[in-house]
């Protein structure tokens, strides 16, 4: 409707302007007096002229392609225009966008450029990453416009770039400092049988239980050093990363997201870390449980990609925490350790972290929550979890 107005207001502009210049032919009574006619006639068929030649003539030649960046980096966009014709492209507009984690555009702004003759022009924008995900930034509704602005005509070309942010690097990892990583169950039996301690040591790393600690060599070396026996190479670790929440608003949404994405990047590095097996089970986007197991650095990349955009149920058939190990005991072993990091707190999922205890497993919990100031409030949320200190479960409650 709005785009009609301008189009009738525009018109109706010109009809007066040609009005208005007839007047010297009327009192004139000459031929001379319907020059200033025929002169903005023919200007404004050159100006459309104009147009369509550099309609044809003019595109973006930058092809669409993918952008990685860690979280609260600043991610530059290059953009580039073309104009093959011999005119000069003397203003080009175009809408620059970025959308959000959830899809909906959250900044536009227009670009004022200009191209000269067979050549082009380039240029960038900033976005700045302050949370987790995968993002798309742009440049759309590209509009070449006359000289002086009258008519405009619309290039049939769009750019754009997928960013992935990923998950800071050292925002967690302090936290996994007190986690113990148990062994296999069938470690013990393992070193019954072959009837040994240790095989040679390496740097202390986190998770490495105290147990384990060379300490005449530590004093010697200053530093702590752990013994690797093929004991220790058997333990391994599945990582439950459930992205259900409450109903809450978009950047409270983001905040909770950034947490689980961090904190399970956290646990992925202490596996690498301990070269360890470890797997990763999520829901993606379409609601598939993924289950994928690993023995070196993952594809973060695809990770933050595909995992289900946080947000709560709005289907019946969308897969929590509980769910998650429920499916993932149905089609694999389970692991000697389990970390589940969840924004959400049921007592299925209570029940089965303490299943999962009794059965000599030894699961972990971590809960995301909004970042809290007030003690009581996070007094509440811990009261949420305390149970799982009678079965000697460990947990952290985690500020987002």
């Amino acid at each position: 409707m709005r785009k009609e107005r301008m189009v009738a207001l525009k018109g109706g502009f010109a009809i007066v302007i040609l009005l208005l210049l007839c007047f010297p032919a009327v009192f004139t009574n000459s031929i001379f007096g319907y020059f200033p006619v025929i002169v903005t006639l023919i200007f404004i068929v050159l100006n459309r002229v104009y147009l369509v030649i550099l309609k044809k003539k003019t595109g973006v030649s930058s092809r669409q392609y993918s952008l990685r960046v860690v979280r609260g980096e600043s991610v530059e966009i290059p953009v580039e225009l073309y104009n093959a014709s011999r005119l000069v492209c003397v203003d080009v507009r175009g809408e620059v966008y970025a959308r959000n984690y959830f899809g909906r555009i959250s900044s536009s702004v227009t670009a004022f450029l200009t191209v000269n003759s067979r050549s082009s022009s380039r240029f960038s924008f900033s976005l700045d990453t302050e949370h987790v995900g995968v993002y798309t930034a742009g440049i759309r509704n590209i509009r070449l416009f006359d000289f002086i602005g009258l008519f405009n005509t619309r290039i049939p070309a769009e750019y754009e770039a997928d960013i992935t942010v990923l998950p800071k690097s050292i925002s967690k990892d302090d936290m996994l400092k007190n986690i113990n990583i148990s062994d296999d169950p069938k470690a013990a039996s393992y070193k019954e049988e072959n009837g040994f301690d240790y095989t040679g040591v390496r740097e202390y790393a986190y998770g490495d239980s105290m147990k384990k600690i060379h300490w005449k060599l530590s004093a010697h070396c200053l530093n702590y050093m752990t013994k690797i026996s093929e004991v220790s190479l058997m333990s391994d670790m599945e990582i439950i990363a459930d992205t259900v929440s409450e109903d809450l608003r978009e950047n409270e949404l983001l905040m909770l997201n950034d947490g689980i994405m961090e904190i399970s990047a956290a646990l992925i590095r202490l596996a690498v870390n301990l070269e360890m097996n470890y797997r990763v089970v999520y829901a993606d986007k379409n609601n598939d449980v993924c289950i994928e197991d690993y023995s070196g650095e993952p594809d973060m990349e695809k990770f933050i990609y595909t995992i289900r955009t946080i947000g709560p149920k709005k289907r019946a058939d969308e897969s929590s925490a509980a769910e998650l190990i429920k499916l993932s005991r149905e089609r694999v072993e389970p692991t000697s350790n389990t970390a589940v990091v969840s924004s959400c707190i049921t007592d299925e999922l209570l029940r089965l972290l303490i299943t999962e205890a009794e059965n000599g497993q030894n699961p972990m919990f971590f809960y995301v929550v909004q970042p809290v100031s007030d003690s009581s409030e996070r007094k509440k949320a811990s009261d949420k979890v305390r149970i799982l200190d009678e079965y000697g479960i460990y947990y952290e409650v985690v500020s987002a």
